[in-house]
């Protein structure tokens, strides 16, 4: 059963508790949404928390990315788990307005086997970075595989997606492939 179709099951009669995402494989925890009353209250995904960690979730359980199991577990939920109160109509408009975005950002993502550095000269340089741009630089630095970097970003795939071509545009970046 799909993600959105679990949070509507389980809203539908006000429930309260977490839905533990696990991996169908081998049952490897991946994440937690929090529902009280039936409406999500927060969620958490890789390294995102809240609305972004929904969003990533069900985008990935459309796509098929990965098999998830979803797990339910009755159970109070305590205020520190309590970032958003949302409805499962809501998110699901949500999801269905930035998919475009998101299909677009798979087409233009680099492949996980390949590496970024940072220009230098550029980036010295150049003052007119986003903040957004800047702290992808600074992950760059950190993560320069592509690989580890779309699994430790803090930014939504499409997101990281699309300010990477905004970077490789402003030749702040380069590609290349791993020995």
């Amino acid at each position: 059963m799909s993600i959105i179709n679990t949070l509507k099951d389980q809203s539908a009669f006000g429930f309260t508790g977490k839905i533990n995402i696990l991996m169908k494989s081998n049952d490897q925890f991946l994440g937690v949404i929090f529902q009280e009353g039936g409406l999500i209250v927060d969620a958490r995904y890789k390294n995102l928390e809240g609305c972004d960690a929904l969003i990533q979730l069900i985008y990935h359980d459309v796509l098929s990315l990965h098999e998830f199991k979803l797990v339910i577990e009755p159970e109070i939920i305590e205020n520190k788990n309590r970032v958003m109160e949302m409805s499962v109509e809501t998110i699901k408009s949500i999801v269905e307005n930035l998919y475009p975005r998101f299909e677009q950002a798979s087409k233009l993502a680099p492949s996980k086997k390949y590496s970024l550095l940072l220009n230098s000269e550029i980036v010295v340089n150049q003052e007119d970075f986003s903040f957004d741009e800047f702290n992808l630089l600074c992950q760059i630095s950190d993560y320069p595989s592509i690989n580890d970097l779309y699994e430790k970003s803090q930014f939504l795939e499409y997101e990281l997606t699309e300010l990477l071509v905004q970077l490789r545009k402003k030749k702040a970046i380069k590609i290349f492939q791993n020995p």
